[in-house]
């Protein structure tokens, strides 16, 4: 099953038809000229954006740290960076 954007939902629907004996098999997942293992999976606790330009980075380093030039940073910069991943968001962690 491929889709333009797979949802948690039919990922749900599309383990829910497969056999016992596939749900005990490791999770794996492959793309263009790569594959990888799934890890584990988390819900995520802050926003994420890519501020820096580095990769994803949590919206409270910015605005929550003590730090004054990350803080300055994001008054400057990070108010109209788009979130990448929300609070709340699941995230699978792969290897």
């Amino acid at each position: 099953m491929t889709k333009e954007k797979f949802t948690w939902y039919d990922l749900k629907r599309f383990c829910d038809n497969l056999k016992p004996i596939q749900l005990g098999y490791e999770v794996k997942a492959w793309g263009d000229h790569k594959a990888f293992t799934l890890k584990g999976v988390e819900q995520l606790e802050d926003d994420f954006i890519d501020l820096s330009g580095e990769g994803m980075e949590p919206v409270s380093f910015y605005k929550n740290t003590g730090d004054e030039e990350n803080k300055q940073f994001w008054e400057e910069w990070g108010r109209d960076e788009p979130i990448l991943a929300f609070k709340g968001e699941p995230m699978l962690i792969i290897d």
